[in-house]
């Protein structure tokens, strides 16, 4: 996994305040959100 990629998903999902918007944001769906929150894990 790309961790520059996810930790911008994280900031991105800090940002919006939220999964679902952070995949608007992003223009990927809230499931490949949460996948790439939990690699980060």
């Amino acid at each position: 996994m790309d961790k520059l990629k996810a930790m911008s998903t994280f900031v991105a999902i800090v940002d919006q305040g939220s999964l679902s918007a952070a995949g608007d944001k992003l223009d990927r769906s809230p499931a490949a959100i949460v996948r790439t929150l939990a690699g980060l894990e």
